[in-house]
């Protein structure tokens, strides 16, 4: 038997109400962001079938068009920041926003409700972007520590485990992420 709606979930629609009833104008961040938490939360205690589905077909309505794709692009751009600063401090942000964006795509975002044909293709490019960055990052990247992988990240999120240096000591790692305030650069 389905649960009652969990808490993530009755907040996220909320969200996602309010943006369509707002013509599907708004900010999209804080939907993407806890996305992981959400799959987490209906593979854990399931919800009717038919609510996650009218979620799924709502969310990509909203995400797929008009200014929340900007704010989607927007969020990957911001994935692709960090990855950039992945031999410094950015890298256990960019694998965070990367498995958001990973379970988004796989999970949740059905781009038949896309307005635009080509949306699809710019999301998949930055992707592809993201991938790459992060990839080239990997040799001198501060590994993620095990503990602070997500429980829900699978091998096939392998940005987790890409760092190179997977035996860099604390010090080295701890120089990289805090490079700034160390006045390293």
């Amino acid at each position: 038997m389905p649960s009652s709606d969990s808490s993530i979930f009755k907040f996220l629609y909320g969200k996602l109400e309010a943006l369509q009833e707002k013509g599907g104008e708004g900010r999209a961040t804080i939907i993407i962001d806890n996305i992981p938490s959400l799959h987490l939360e209906l593979r854990n205690s399931p919800l009717d079938p038919e609510k996650v589905t009218r979620f799924k077909s709502l969310l990509s309505e909203v995400l797929t068009n008009g200014n929340n794709f900007k704010h989607l692009r927007h969020y990957t751009d911001l994935c692709s920041s960090f990855a950039e600063r992945g031999r410094l401090d950015g890298f256990e942000n960019a694998c965070l926003m990367r498995s958001s964006l990973k379970i988004l795509d796989e999970e949740y975002l059905d781009w038949s409700k896309s307005e635009y044909p080509r949306n699809r293709n710019l999301f998949k490019e930055d992707l592809e972007y993201i991938d790459e960055i992060l990839e080239e990052v990997s040799d001198e990247a501060p590994p993620v520590r095990e503990k602070d992988i997500p429980e829900w990240a699978d091998q096939s999120h392998w940005w987790w485990w890409a760092p190179k240096c997977q035996d860099m000591s604390e010090a080295e790692r701890y120089d990289r992420i805090h490079y700034e305030e160390l006045g390293l650069w």
